[in-house]
């Protein structure tokens, strides 16, 4: 077989020809040109008998979009529940120390023993303490003898003595003085020396003053102590007694005791430890009326008051608690108000440190509505909207209605529906749920109860 060569120039034009008639053999970007015109007009007509046009009736209402609808109930305000978290506490908890220095010579208790009030925890080395003891107690016989025999005053027979004393001296003086009148008579005649004059004289006054000396002390045993002197030893032993205190004291104060019935929660030291004064031995917390320290806004606090019954919700299990303070103040770092409540349950099954929920209804003034949550879609500049069914007027045919996006403003939220602000009319329909599959404009029908969901 032969092949013919073609003519000069015929096979430029024999090439487009076929490229005419074969879309195949188009350039590239012609084909794709005409692809993409054929989607978009699949996908133009796609949409528009699914939405049935924005006024353009579909084939027969039963291929529409059926939405489920809802009135919408404005209201003038609502009752928002609150929930506040706080922990169970102790009504009381101290942490034990002795007041004094000393050596650990035991310890009754151990962590988690329940004790009663004035039971001992714990006991301090007291040797020392018994040795003064000891040494105050016989200063303070000693003293006590003294202040009785100053009060009791001299014997009889001490007096009885100084009267004899006394008696003798009068003679003595007697004498003296009777010797001194011979020596005076017989140093006129010569008889005697001057130097016997002086002595005789001498004696008496020596005699005098003896008698006076004696009769001084015995009309002092007469008279009996000074009360001075009394004063003086009775305050000597009361002093004594008051060291004795003192020492009992810190006996007493060598017994650590519980203040108050509890259990140890925590034990810091062992025996044979030396113990500064203050530092922590055990901490006990009291086993009886816990209560319960919760943070509530002012609005909230405002609605309770002392002595209001109300209840928390411990470990899932409501438990009847009493309002029984609410700080005036603010705490520094939440800025909330402090209540403190009883649990006046059995409480079983309480332990300190338990969380405990308070459910507290608050009524705010704000118009608005509830809408459930799936009725919500976003918008724009941050805001949510829903959809509202108003009426198809293009469409003369029961039961068909338009899409309307209204914007909302958000005001709460509960589990499963949100109270918002809206252009929303009272009684006004919205649609419930599948939001995402809506546009504004939309022509829909009503869902019937055998529509389904």
């Amino acid at each position: 077989m032969s092949h013919l060569s073609p003519a000069p120039g015929s096979s430029d034009v024999a090439v487009a020809v076929a490229r005419e008639r074969d879309p195949f053999l188009r350039p590239a970007w012609r084909r794709w040109a005409v692809v993409g015109s054929i989607l978009v007009l699949a996908a133009v007509g796609i949409g528009l008998s699914d939405l049935g046009g924005a006024g353009t009736p579909p084939n027969g209402a039963q291929r529409l979009l059926a939405v489920q609808v809802s009135p919408v109930q404005l209201l003038e305000g609502y009752v928002a529940p609150r929930k506040f978290v706080g922990k169970v506490e102790a009504n009381r908890e101290s942490s034990m120390s002795f007041e004094l220095d000393g050596k650990l010579v035991a310890i009754e208790v151990d962590e988690g023993r329940s004790v009663r009030r004035d039971e001992v925890i714990a006991l301090l080395d007291t040797a020392r303490l018994q040795a003064q003891r000891k040494v105050l107690e016989a200063r303070q016989s000693s003293a006590r003898a003294l202040l009785q025999e100053l009060l009791t005053g001299p014997r009889a027979e001490v007096i009885a003595a100084a009267r004899a004393e006394l008696a003798r001296l009068r003679s003595a003086l007697t004498l003296a003085e009777r010797n001194a009148g011979r020596a005076r008579k017989l140093i006129n005649g010569r008889a005697i020396s001057e130097e016997t004059l002086d002595d005789a004289v001498l004696g008496e006054a020596a005699a005098s003053a003896a008698l006076g000396s004696q009769q001084a002390r015995l009309d002092e045993l007469l008279a009996g102590t000074r009360a001075e002197q009394i004063d003086a030893q009775r305050a000597a032993v009361e002093q004594i007694a008051a060291e004795l205190n003192s020492i009992q004291v810190d006996l007493e104060k060598s017994q650590l005791r519980a203040t108050f019935d509890g259990t140890i929660a925590r034990r810091y030291l062992d025996e044979g430890e030396v113990v500064a004064a203050g530092a922590p031995v055990v901490d006990l917390i009291e086993s009886a009326r816990p209560r319960v320290r919760l943070g509530l806004t002012r609005q909230a606090a405002e609605s309770l008051a002392v002595d209001d019954m109300v209840s928390v919700s411990i470990e899932n299990v409501n438990q009847p608690a009493r309002v029984v303070a609410k700080r005036p103040d603010r705490d520094s770092t939440t800025r909330t108000v402090t209540l403190l409540l009883e649990l006046t349950g059995p409480g079983a099954e309480i332990r300190i440190g338990d969380l405990a929920t308070l459910e507290v209804s608050q009524s705010i003034s704000t118009p608005g509505f509830w809408l459930p949550t799936s009725a919500l879609t976003e918008g724009a500049r941050g805001l949510w909207a829903c959809y509202v069914a108003t009426p198809a007027k293009a469409i003369d045919e029961p039961g068909i209605y338009q899409l309307d996006r209204r914007p909302l403003v958000l005001i709460d939220s509960a589990t499963d529906r949100a109270y918002v602000q809206g252009p929303v009319e009272n009684d006004a329909l919205f649609v419930m749920q599948g939001v995402q599959r809506l546009v504004p404009g939309q022509i829909v029908r009503i869902a019937k109860s055998e529509d389904g969901p």
